[in-house]
C-alpha cells in the first residue's frame, strides 16, 4: 500500500517496513516492536471485516491504556471503523448515553473488563452483535450475542491475517468518536477524520523536531481525545510509546522517578498534573532528578499561569523546554500553541495561549466580525 500522509495508519505501517525489530511500546509488564504490533492491529482489522463491520462502522473499546488498546486503535482505523473508547467507571447515565447514541453492535473488550463489562451491558440493557475478546496474549475470541446469548463464533487466524488490510480509506474519512466532558449538562460526542488528525501529528514531530530517539509518556485518560497525541507521535516519528503501571500514574513521586527511569524525553499532561510534579520537587529533595532525558513538557486542558512556571523554574531549571497548548475537541486536538520563554512579573497572570499551528489560520470574532488587535472576542 503506498503511504498516504492524511492517513496515519498507512504512515504507521512505512515505519514497519524500515524498522520492523525497533521497540514501538513499553509498558509496565510487556514491550512489543513495530512489527508485533502492526500484526496484532492486521488481525483484528481482517477480523472486523469479517465479524461484519463495514467502512464507518464505530467499534467501542473496552480497555485500559495498553498495548492492547494501542492495538485496537491501529486494527479499527486499518478497517475503515471509527474507534470509541470506553471507561467502565463512568457513570450509568454517560454509558447509557454513549452505547444509545454512538453503537454500531460492535465492543472489543480486554480480558481484565470482560466479566464486569457483560454485568454491566445486562444491566444497562447495551445492545451487542458481536463481542471481540482480547485475551491476555493478544489472542481473539468472537463472541454472536443475538438475543441475548453468547455464541463463541470459532475463527482461526490465517498467516495472511498478518499482512496490511487493502482497505481505501482517505483522509475526509472519519476514524474517531471522543465525548466532550459534559461539564454543563451531557456529554457531546465529537467526530474526527483521518487528514486532521494527521494534521497535527505531524506538526507536532515537525515543530518538535521529534525521531526515533523520542520516548513519550502516556499519561492522558484514554476517553479523552489528547491521548491521541500521547499514542500517535511517538508512533509516527520512529519512536518509543511508555506506558506506566497504574500506581504509577496516581503517584507524582512515583511518576517522577518513572519519568527518569524510562528516560522519556516528552510529556503532555494538564496543568494540574504539572502542579503536583512541581510541588512533589519542592517537598522532597530525594525526587530532584536531572531529568535529563526530559526535553519537553507540552501542557493543555486548563489555564496555566505565571506562577506555576516560575515555581518549576525555580526548582528544576530551564532546561526542559515547557509549552502551552489549546484547543477545543471539535477542532482536533489543539490549533495554536506558546513556547514558554519568559513569564509575566504577575503570578496570576496567564500564559498566553500562543499562535496558530502550522497550516491554519485562526480567527478572534466578535457578533461575526473579525476583532481588531487587542480587541476582545
Amino acid at each position: 500500500m503506498s503511504m498516504d500522509k492524511k492517513v496515519i495508519h498507512t504512515v504507521f505501517e512505512q515505519l514497519v517496513e524500515r524498522h520492523p525489530s525497533r521497540m514501538a511500546i513499553e509498558s509496565a509488564d510487556d514491550t512489543v516492536t513495530y512489527q508485533h504490533l502492526n500484526g496484532f492491529a492486521n488481525r483484528l482489522a481482517h477480523l472486523l471485516e469479517r465479524a461484519g463491520c463495514s467502512k464507518g462502522n464505530i467499534v467501542n473499546v473496552v480497555a485500559s491504556s495498553s498495548i492492547e488498546l494501542v492495538g485496537a486503535m491501529l486494527g479499527i482505523f486499518k478497517a475503515g471503523c471509527i474507534y470509541l473508547p470506553v471507561d467502565l467507571s463512568f457513570s450509568e447515565k454517560r454509558l447509557r448515553q454513549i452505547f444509545r447514541e454512538t453503537n454500531d453492535g460492535m465492543v472489543i473488550v480486554t480480558r481484565e473488563h470482560y466479566e464486569f463489562f457483560l454485568h454491566l451491558s445486562r444491566k444497562l440493557e447495551i445492545k451487542i452483535d458481536r463481542l471481540l475478546v482480547v485475551g491476555e496474549h493478544r489472542d481473539f475470541t468472537l463472541f454472536g450475542m443475538a438475543g441475548g446469548k453468547q455464541d463463541r463464533i470459532f475463527v482461526e487466524p490465517m498467516l495472511q491475517w498478518e499482512q496490511n488490510p487493502n482497505n481505501a480509506v482517505s483522509g475526509e474519512d472519519s476514524n474517531y468518536i471522543f465525548y466532550t466532558s459534559g461539564s454543563t449538562g451531557e456529554g457531546k460526542p465529537i467526530l474526527g477524520a483521518h487528514a486532521s488528525l494527521s494534521h497535527f501529528i505531524h506538526w507536532e514531530i515537525k515543530e518538535f523536531g521529534l525521531d526515533e530517539y523520542a520516548r513519550v509518556s502516556q499519561l492522558t485518560q484514554v476517553t479523552f481525545d489528547a491521548s491521541l497525541r500521547d499514542i500517535l507521535v511517538p508512533l509516527i516519528c520512529g519512536g518509543t510509546l511508555c506506558i506506566p503501571s497504574k500506581d504509577t500514574r496516581t503517584s507524582p513521586s512515583g511518576l517522577l522517578k518513572w519519568l527518569e527511569t524510562s528516560r522519556i524525553s516528552l510529556v503532555h499532561c494538564v496543568p494540574s498534573l504539572f502542579r503536583l510534579l512541581t510541588k512533589e520537587l519542592l517537598l522532597d529533595e530525594a525526587l530532584r532528578y536531572d531529568l535529563s532525558k526530559l526535553e519537553y513538557i507540552l501542557m493543555a486542558g486548563e489555564s496555566l499561569y505565571a506562577k506555576d512556571i516560575i515555581s518549576w523554574w525555580k526548582i528544576a531549571g530551564q532546561h526542559i523546554k515547557l509549552v502551552n497548548l489549546y484547543g477545543a475537541t471539535e477542532a482536533t486536538l489543539i490549533k495554536v500553541f506558546y513556547r514558554i520563554d519568559t513569564v509575566s512579573d504577575n503570578p496570576s497572570q496567564p500564559i498566553p495561549v500562543g499562535g496558530p499551528i502550522g497550516n491554519t489560520s485562526i480567527a478572534i470574532i466578535r457578533d461575526a466580525q473579525a476583532c481588531q488587535i487587542g480587541e476582545i472576542g
